[in-house]
């Protein structure tokens, strides 16, 4: 821990660390890069009706421990929809509600330093605009003659 804390230290001293708070650049030092990338879906982005496309990747199978991830939609664990191997997972999650919508995947893996396992989230939102329906609808005006 005096290693991770010192290495962090000197990061920020160098102006490196300067974006990123103390807490968060200690587990980067600790922890390495990502354990899990969420490449599909983005955050923000508005998803049309239907299934939603997820691709994860596992960047460092080494350190991952795939039986650990799950995936949660809108508080709903739906990991058994996802098809999953040491490089990652991919499927088609529903059903998605109108409005905001909230994925979140996560992993447990082991950090650089030691035996010690840590957890990785990545979260996103995203927007599923309302359905048309036909009362909505206007007709436009017959042509005059």
């Amino acid at each position: 821990m005096l290693c991770a804390t010192a290495a962090a230290s000197v990061l920020v001293l160098a102006g490196l660390g300067s974006c990123i708070d103390g807490a968060a650049l200690t587990r980067r030092v600790w922890l390495g890069g990502g354990l899990i990338e969420l490449k599909h879906p983005a955050s923000g982005v508005r998803v049309p009706h239907g299934g939603l496309a997820v691709l994860v990747a596992f960047p460092d199978q080494d350190r991952v421990l795939p039986d650990t991830f799950r995936c949660v939609l809108n508080g709903r664990d739906l990991t058994r929809e996802l098809a999953r191997d040491r490089e990652g997972a991919t499927g088609s999650l529903s059903p998605l509600r109108e409005g905001s919508n909230r994925l979140r995947v996560e992993i447990f893996g082991r950090g650089l330093w030691g035996d010690r396992f840590y957890q990785d989230v990545v979260e996103v939102e995203f927007e599923v605009p309302p359905l048309y329906t036909l009362d909505r609808a206007a007709l436009p005006p017959p042509p005059s003659a």
